[in-house]
């Protein structure tokens, strides 16, 4: 199966997120989102996909809902 089929929507969505983060780089909700589309696309990708997740965690501010405290830090 051609990779780019398959994953399509994900590459679009990566650049959407990546977008989002250059546009406002304290989006904790787009890095957090970035990093779970990174590691969805593959193994290839597992060492951005952890470096967005990094990113995410360290733009998170103690005023941040807890919700979203907890999502990024079960990255």
């Amino acid at each position: 199966m051609d990779r780019h089929v398959g994953h399509d929507w994900l590459e679009r969505g990566e650049a959407e997120c990546r977008a989002a983060v250059a546009a406002d780089g304290g989006n904790v909700k787009a890095r957090y989102r970035l990093a779970q589309t990174l590691a969805a696309l593959g193994p290839a990708r597992l060492g951005e996909a952890v470096a967005a997740a990094e990113a995410a965690r360290a733009a998170l501010t103690k005023s941040a809902p807890a919700a979203q405290r907890n999502g990024v830090e079960d990255l």
